[in-house]
């Protein structure tokens, strides 16, 4: 197969899920050692919807479809990785409880996202401009709410990188990457190959969050204040989607630029996968590269059913 297919991924509970244009296939080792598999042909919202072709909403498009997809791998780790689950419900039972997982899931995210990184940033913003009536510029007061929210942010990851278990997604998102930079090079598929590689890729979501929380800074600094917090916090809330638009293409430019300015885009982002990026162990790389001959293999098929299976 050619090197030119473009292969993103994200880390799972013990395990790994590799993405092609045609699908994708995420390997789950559990507590015993047994590998688990899933594999499924999907056709991106971007081919099936000429309207999400079209740029900045392409990028909302994708983010909705990462999101989603990255729910249900995530929920298949959970399920696999531990061996001695419990017995399952019947499968009508267990497919509504997927679509409930699924939805309830993203709201909550959606909801925690709001209220942590939106609302209360600009609620502490606007204490800091009682205490400092320079605050009272609309620009200023801005800036500062960004810049509040950039810490919470830089700090909600660095907590969380101190959990035993996200330290352990975090090196399998080391794997991944190892992995990926290795098939971009033309090398051999080989945990050796893979180990010799760096743990930070540009193209990480690690580094479109940056660009969103950059660019959300750039973009609030320009609001004209409204006394009501509330309607700040619907009003940058309606801009959310937007502004993943414009940071997908950023990615998208970024991704065909050389030099300083390619260096000055993905700088942040790189930097940050310091935290969001451990150096993996050898079976963890070999679940990664399982992992990416999956969904390799399912580009080479194009149109193979959905299929799992434990080894």
């Amino acid at each position: 197969m050619a090197q030119k297919t473009k292969i993103g991924g994200q880390a799972v509970i013990e395990g790994v899920m590799m993405k092609s244009p045609q699908g994708y296939a995420v390997v789950v080792r559990d507590d015993t050692g047994a590998i688990h598999r899933l594999k499924k042909h999907y056709k991106s919202i971007t081919t099936r919807w000429k309207l999400f072709r079209v740029p900045i909403i392409r990028g909302m498009g994708v983010l909705i479809e990462t999101l989603v997809i990255g729910l249900k791998t995530l929920q298949f780790s959970a399920e696999k990785a531990i061996a001695d689950e419990k017995a399952k419900t019947s499968k009508k039972n267990k497919e509504k409880s997927d679509r409930f997982y699924i939805v309830s899931s993203m709201l909550l995210a959606f909801a925690l996202g709001i209220g942590l990184f939106i609302y209360l940033p600009w609620l502490l913003a606007n204490w800091l401009k009682s205490l400092f009536p320079l605050l009272e510029n609309y620009m200023l007061l801005n800036l500062v709410d960004g810049a509040i929210r950039l810490v919470f942010f830089l700090l909600y990851l660095f907590i969380i990188s101190r959990m035993k278990d996200i330290k352990r997604v975090f090196q399998y998102h080391g794997a991944e990457h190892k992995t990926i930079f290795a098939y971009e090079a033309g090398k051999e598929l080989s945990v050796e190959n893979a180990r010799a590689f760096g743990t930070r890729h540009p193209r990480c979501g690690t580094s479109f969050l940056m660009i969103v929380l950059i660019l959300s800074i750039i973009l609030f600094s320009l609001l004209k204040g409204i006394d009501s917090i509330l309607l700040n916090a619907l009003m940058r809330m309606a801009l959310v989607p937007l502004i993943a638009g414009l940071a997908y293409e950023i990615i998208m430019l970024s991704d065909k630029l050389t030099g300083p300015v390619y260096r000055a885009i993905v700088y942040p982002g790189v930097a940050l996968q310091r935290i969001t990026t451990s150096e993996p162990d050898d079976d963890q790389l070999e679940t990664a590269i399982m992992a990416l001959k999956e969904v390799l293999d399912l580009e080479e098929g194009a149109h193979v059913p959905q299929t799992a299976g434990t080894d």
